[in-house]
């Protein structure tokens, strides 16, 4: 007997699906630079985060998000259907100031760490890990 996992994500609901079929339609893309969190580059920890914030594109996307940018997704989704919804706000938060400052930005192996922590959750909601 298949556990039975019921969804409502907007804008459709997939219905009552299996674990099984659900681990299919979520298919992680594992980023290339996985690793980088643990090196002692500070570098390759926001590298770290900048792939993470990638999937977390996917994720959304997958769950029929629309909109120009991972923001414009987040702003769709409602607390109710997307308990992580506060995590994926402030990790995409993190990554976006990684990305306008660039080497400036200062970040500590404490806070990757944190901020990866953070995307791990949304992704183990929705069973992409």
């Amino acid at each position: 007997m298949k556990n039975i996992m019921p969804f409502s994500f907007p804008p459709f609901s997939l219905g009552a699906l299996s674990l099984d079929d659900t681990l299919r339609i979520y298919q992680p893309t594992a980023p290339a630079n996985a690793n980088n969190i643990n090196s002692d580059n500070p570098n390759d920890w926001k590298q770290a985060i900048i792939e993470a914030d990638i999937m977390l594109d996917d994720v959304l996307t997958k769950l029929g998000y629309r909109g120009d940018s991972i923001g414009d997704k987040l702003k769709r989704a409602e607390p109710a259907d997307f308990s992580t919804l506060n995590e994926a706000w402030e990790a995409h938060k993190v990554r976006n100031q990684i990305a306008h400052s660039g080497s400036t930005y200062p970040l500590n192996q404490h806070e990757a760490n944190r901020v990866i922590q953070m995307y791990r959750k949304v992704f183990e909601e929705f069973y992409y890990l």
